[in-house]
């Protein structure tokens, strides 16, 4: 039975890779785990000489010492501890080398999850604590045949006894469940295993894979010299990897798919500091992992209104566990950039949020490409004027605000005189250079607060709010037509135009914008009756 009280050595130079693991150690339930942690050797050797360690947990390359000698030198100064190897490194070699030299499992740190740390600690003592106890129950024959036959019914992996010459002495109910077949089609005939095992690598140990029932299964296998009836014999361990195998190979794909997505994506802890970027974060960002690496998830943000938003996301994301927004955020040049930005929670098997995974696009071009179309959509192309559509908005709007606040409100309909024939005889690029010269004119005939808007053709129209009088709003149209009627020289030519102004009023001359617009337009063919070239108050 697994002691519920573990002291564990870690040994590991990463300050932050040794955080994250105390952290998985200590997220466990159920076992209290009492942590040593040294970054090197010499001091791994005094914590070893001075307290009782139940387990190591051993990174290879130290300041003081490198792969091999690390591992060789701890297992040989402890040969009574069980050593787990936990590296950067993804290499099968060095892994299966690793294993023959002592240690009991050689885990890859960017695989690390809690789930996968506490359980091999687990399963590292269990075997260490089942070898010490086949070491000292072969010293009798007898005892050591009664005691193994006790541990090896019970162990969940499955195990094999097979003497030297490939027969099978012993089958375990795991074993049976594993192969789906009963111990009887076993024992005493040849073991097919045992020869593939003896073929494929010199010390047996290492992984096979065989089929059951059409799928195919990862199994990891361990083999230990015993002694049985006795006879010189091996245990053989078969313990069943296939999920874990599936799980590195979608670790795999995931991978690939992070490092080839165009999206910027970010892994933090559940502190929300980064642990792990893709390309495309600094392809977007222009920061590198040493930049980011152990920074807030804020540090991103463009300013300390984001900064402040960002502290509001990750609060929403630790209560709701999912966020999905615009946020703006700066770039390493100092650009601002916008980003539509999707942040989840990545949870153990226990459902406690472990890890929260970021995936942001840069929005930027995208929202110029929408302003420029709400602008085609809302303003004139040529002046730069609001159009028909979003002067009758802003018309309704005004009507609204007199409403409230019971004022008034004019509305000037322009229609140019004159206009037609210089394009007929100059030209349509120059009737737009008048037109746009006319606007400007007109713009700076009234207040910032006003509205000019181009209807279209050569009409144009005024709202005037917050009037005392209509006398203010005939001012303004005296305004207008004298600026309009000033000379004009496009490229060169000298040209003038005229202009017919027709002014309604609110409440007076209606209370829509219908009517408004109606009577203004009534005034101002009136005023081209008459002469043109003038401006006229509706008379209703």
């Amino acid at each position: 039975m697994l002691k519920q009280n573990i002291n564990i050595l870690i040994v590991e130079d990463n300050a932050l890779d040794a955080r994250l693991i105390k952290e998985y150690l200590l997220d466990n339930k159920g076992v209290y785990y009492n942590i040593s942690h040294t970054e090197s050797l010499t001091d791994a050797f005094k914590v070893l000489q001075n307290s009782n360690i139940d387990i190591i947990l051993l990174d290879l390359s130290l300041p003081d010492s490198a792969w091999p000698i690390t591992l060789h030198r701890i297992v040989d100064s402890s040969p009574h501890i069980p050593v787990i190897v936990l590296t950067g490194f993804d290499d099968e070699e060095r892994a299966l080398s690793s294993i023959q030299k002592g240690a009991q499992d050689y885990l890859i740190k960017n695989d690390l999850t809690p789930t996968l740390l506490t359980r091999t600690v687990r399963h590292a003592m269990e075997r260490h604590r089942l070898k010490m106890l086949f070491e000292e129950a072969s010293a009798n024959v007898k005892e050591s045949e009664h005691r193994l036959r006790n541990i090896i019914n019970t162990n969940p992996d499955g195990m094999v006894v097979v003497n030297n010459s490939g027969i099978v002495r012993f089958v375990n109910p795991a074993m049976e469940k594993l192969l789906d077949t009963k111990k009887e089609s076993l024992v005493g005939r040849s073991f097919d295993y045992w020869y593939c095992l003896r073929e494929s690598t010199d010390s047996m140990d290492g992984e096979l894979n065989i089929e059951r029932d059409g799928k195919s299964l990862y199994i990891e296998v361990r083999t230990s010299p015993i002694k049985w009836a006795e006879e010189d014999a091996c245990l053989i361990t078969f313990r069943d990897i296939t999920a874990r195998r599936y799980a590195e190979r979608r670790m795999r794909l995931a991978a690939k798919v992070m490092e080839s997505t165009l999206d910027g994506i970010f892994i933090t802890d559940k502190d929300f500091l980064i642990i792990e970027i893709n390309r495309a974060f600094t392809d977007i960002t222009g920061f590198a992992y040493s930049e980011v690496k152990g920074k807030m998830m804020d540090s991103m943000a463009a300013g300390d209104y984001e900064v402040s938003r960002y502290r509001e996301i990750m609060a929403n994301v630790r209560e709701t566990g999912f966020y999905q927004g615009e946020v703006w955020n700066r770039r390493k040049s100092g650009e601002v950039y916008a980003a539509w930005l999707t942040i989840s929670t990545i949870k153990d098997d226990g459902g406690r949020a472990v890890n929260y995974a970021g995936v942001f696009t840069d929005i930027t071009q995208r929202k110029l490409v929408e302003e420029h179309l709400k602008k085609m959509a809302h303003y004139d192309v040529l002046t730069g004027l609001p159009n028909r559509t979003l002067f009758n908005d802003r018309l309704e709007h005004a009507i609204a605000e007199s409403i409230r606040d019971h004022g008034k409100l004019a509305l000037l309909f322009i229609d140019l005189d004159r206009f037609k024939p210089i394009n007929d005889t100059l030209g349509h690029d120059i009737g737009d250079i008048v037109l746009t010269e006319i606007a400007d004119r007109i713009k700076r005939c009234v207040r910032g607060s006003d509205t000019v808007a181009r209807l279209g053709g050569d009409e144009f129209a005024v709202i005037l709010e917050d009037l005392t009088n209509e006398h203010d709003a005939v001012a303004v149209a005296a305004k207008i037509l004298e600026a309009i009627g000033r000379p004009l020289y496009p490229q060169g030519h000298e040209c003038s135009v005229g202009a017919s102004i027709g002014i309604s009023i609110y409440p007076e001359h209606g209370l829509t914008a219908h009517d408004l617009l109606k009577n203004a337009d009534i005034a101002m063919y009136a005023v081209k009756e008459s002469g043109r070239n003038g401006y006229r108050v509706y008379q209703g």
